[in-house]
């Protein structure tokens, strides 16, 4: 099971615990980005803007800031990307899937 996950955010500061997701609108709706893995995330953002602001976390420090409302969208640059929610990532985490693109 994948326990990381990759994000685009920043720490405020590197003695911070605060951490900042960088979220996108598209068509109206506001979602989180998530990347699988590194390859997936280089792949997706090259040319972007964002190529440097990958963060790779662990998976549960990821369900912990997270509200539940958020629209999460695991590979948005793949054919098929896949829409989930907090309650979704932490089911899949749950049963050992991990957070690969299925």
């Amino acid at each position: 099971m994948q326990d990381q996950i990759i994000v685009i955010g920043e720490w405020d500061d590197p003695a911070s615990r605060t951490l900042k997701l960088q979220n996108f609108v598209a068509d109206g709706v506001s979602f989180i980005p998530l990347f699988s893995d590194e390859a997936a995330f280089e792949r997706q953002v090259k040319g972007s803007g964002f190529e440097d602001d990958g963060l790779s976390i662990d998976c549960n420090l990821l369900l912990s800031v997270l509200h539940g409302d958020e629209l999460l969208i695991l590979n948005p640059g793949d054919p098929d990307p896949v829409r989930m929610t907090k309650a979704d990532l932490a089911d899949s985490l749950d049963r050992g899937f991990g957070v690969s693109a299925r």
